[in-house]
């Protein structure tokens, strides 16, 4: 999936009348915090039409699901070992998680990693829409599906 075609399916999702303002509330939410929200999560899997949100969302993206995350070489340790299961924001834009990487505000060795999503359960919400942002549930990707690009 290319930037283009993530662009197009957010604004699909956004057009198609089951992004109530409950969920685009808990969108804004996650948003706001450069690690995401994990109480955001919590609410948009409670909220009110997010059944219908969610296997739309889905619908719309194609699997697997190409998708760059950039974070510090101790928690990509972590997630391999299994100690590491949370909702995590990625993007499917490579150029951009290159340029993360540049300003990633934690201390220490920053790797950029490279996630192929087969699970489409794995898929939690829409994350920043500048950020080509996909917010998935790092638990359900194993690391068999990610390589390590740097």
């Amino acid at each position: 999936m290319t930037s283009f075609d993530w662009l197009r399916a957010y604004t699909a999702l956004s057009r198609s009348g089951v992004v109530t303002d409950e969920i685009r509330a808990c969108e804004d939410a996650w948003g706001n915090a450069f690690f995401g929200d994990a109480t955001a999560i919590e609410r948009v899997r409670k909220a009110a039409g997010y059944p219908a949100y969610i296997a739309a969302l889905r619908g719309l993206l194609t699997f697997p699901l190409t998708v760059y995350r950039v974070t510090t070489k101790a928690a990509y340790e972590d997630w391999k070992a299994g100690e590491f299961n949370r909702p995590i924001a990625t993007t499917a834009s490579l150029d951009l998680a290159n340029l993360f990487r540049e300003i990633y505000p934690e201390a220490g060795p920053v790797v950029l990693i490279e996630g192929h999503v087969s699970q489409p359960e794995a898929v939690v919400m829409r994350g920043r829409i500048e950020g080509y942002e996909i917010v998935i549930d790092s638990g359900r990707v194993k690391p068999i599906e990610a390589t390590l690009i740097d």
